[in-house]
């Protein structure tokens, strides 16, 4: 997640309050975020909040704080590299109820069609849990967990038949770029706030989007959840919402290789509480999901700063809008009206 020009000075992410943490079980919103400035309304905290008044050391993070311990729907999707024994970091999801992920389906079948993985012509691909053993998830922001608790299997994936993969179709890349993710065993409701479909037909340019991708920040980070708010979104005619980094934007706010799947929320969001005086939607609402950028990697720097510096030059951002009603209904039949919002 790119979330500032690493020239810019700007401040650390807000942490959770380290006076007490929560006890297990307790929910996002009844424990301190953390943050101090919720009384500031968002467009104003470049020149009213301390942490982008009083300058900053560190690079490559935008002045506005948020807290990572509100984002507990934000998952981290991992695969387990058999040759080094290791999960790496791959993709980014969204929790829509306690036991299903919205997520992109490149994530999980790359650049082809579901029809090259057997899938009938107009069916949806299902994937068992045979076929999923080397996929996680974790919610790694759900800090009244434990490590373990936190981890998740998949029992079952379902990539949406109108995938098109990477071939150019009605003039649109990645068309219909969605898969679901059903977990094996659900998240308990306390400690994980899900977010909720958005209205259908229902859009906000001002957005929020998060992942665990390639970042800019700490001399350039992968598998670290990052947020940021970029440029008033522009829907295509392809079911795609759009923006260019950098362009009105000083920040330069953009997303990454390893947030593909993750949210684009409605709104500008930080991990305000209910009871504060600047109101942010609760629970969150997710419009859309991350998908694809257009972009060349330089062939300098370490591979994560390669992959960010090409994310902050890239022509364009593309996620796929999921207030279509043909979309949110696929979302809504296959969970069995378990999502948020059906």
């Amino acid at each position: 997640m790119i979330i500032a020009d690493p020239n810019v000075a700007v401040s650390q992410l807000a942490q959770p309050a380290a006076a007490a943490m929560p006890q297990h079980g307790a929910s996002p919103q009844t424990f301190d975020s953390g943050l101090a400035d919720c009384d500031i309304p968002f467009e104003e905290l470049a020149t009213r909040a301390k942490s982008c008044t009083a300058g900053s050391t560190a690079a490559g993070r935008r002045c506005e704080q948020y807290s990572l311990s509100q984002f507990t729907e934000v998952v981290q999707m991992s695969q387990y590299n058999s040759a080094a024994g290791r999960w790496d970091a791959l993709c980014t999801g969204t929790l829509i109820s306690p036991q299903w992920v919205l997520t992109a389906a490149h994530c999980l079948i790359g650049d082809d069609p579901p029809s090259t993985r057997g899938a009938k012509p107009g069916a949806d691909l299902y994937m068992g849990s045979e076929d999923l053993v080397q996929f996680r998830i974790t919610a790694d922001n759900a800090v009244t967990l434990t490590a373990t608790e936190r981890e998740r299997k998949l029992s079952r994936a379902i990539v949406y038949d109108r995938y098109s993969g990477s071939a150019k179709t009605n003039n649109v890349y990645y068309a219909d770029d969605l898969a679901l993710l059903q977990l094996a065993s659900p998240y308990p409701a306390d400690p994980i706030e899900t977010a909720r479909l958005a209205s259908p037909g229902g859009f906000l340019p001002d957005a929020t989007i998060a992942g665990y991708g390639f970042s800019n920040a700490d001399q350039g980070t992968l598998g670290r959840f990052n947020l940021t708010w970029p440029v008033s979104l522009q829907k295509d005619a392809g079911g795609q919402y759009k923006f260019k980094p950098g362009q009105g934007d000083s920040h330069q706010s953009a997303f990454c290789q390893g947030d593909s799947g993750g949210p684009v929320l409605a709104g500008r969001n930080r991990g305000c509480r209910r009871t504060d005086k600047s109101r942010e939607f609760r629970p969150r609402y997710i419009q859309g999901v991350i998908s694809y950028n257009t972009l060349v990697r330089p062939e300098f720097g370490s591979p994560e700063m390669q992959w960010a510096h090409a994310c902050m030059t890239a022509e364009s951002m593309a996620m796929q809008d999921v207030t279509i009603n043909e979309r949110r209904s696929w979302i809504c039949e296959r969970t069995d009206l378990e999502a948020g919002g059906c």
